[in-house]
């Protein structure tokens, strides 16, 4: 009956070695995250430096950019509204010469139009005073016209006889 009362006590020891060296292996496990946390700290302090300078030494710099281009850009913005001006001047001197071409023609077109007027008046009125001889000259074209029908009937009439009368003898 000995060696059943040996084997709860054997599996007690072998659960209390287990938990020592449980216990061993978290400790360890802690010393080791606990390093590695220190250390990784220690590098993000670093980091944090490292970042902390180089932005201190990029607002220098763009400071330093702001300061030596801002006259080149003030300059610039000077030329820039110096050339609008000019041009704007420039376009207002064309245009109001275009407005002077442009009076201009309108007053050329307007007495070219009183002439015309003018002209058309003068022909009106000879066509007027012609009308009443052209009425007549159409009456004595007709008249021509008629003749000349006339006419034409009595040549060909004869020029029939004619032919009439040298195929009589032609025959014979």
């Amino acid at each position: 009956t000995g060696r059943p009362a040996a084997a709860p006590a054997a599996a007690a020891e072998a659960a209390a070695e287990a938990s020592e060296r449980a216990e061993r292996g978290l400790a360890a496990l802690e010393r080791r995250s606990r390093d590695q946390i220190q250390d990784l700290s220690s590098a993000l302090a670093g980091l944090r430096v490292k970042v902390d300078g180089q932005l201190q030494r990029l607002g220098s710099v763009a400071e330093r950019l702001e300061t030596a281009h801002e006259p080149a850009v003030e300059s610039f913005r000077a030329e820039v509204a110096q050339a609008r001006d000019q041009d704007q001047r420039r376009l207002e001197a064309e245009l109001a010469g275009l407005r002077g071409q442009l009076q201009d023609s309108s007053e050329a077109a307007e007495e070219a139009v009183a002439e015309l007027r003018g002209v058309l008046r003068q022909v009106h009125l000879d066509c007027t005073s012609v009308c009443p001889r052209l009425d007549g000259l159409e009456a004595e074209v007709g008249e021509v016209a008629v003749r000349i029908g006339q006419l034409e009937e009595q040549l060909v009439g004869g020029l029939c006889k004619i032919a009439m009368c040298s195929g009589q003898f032609q025959d014979e």
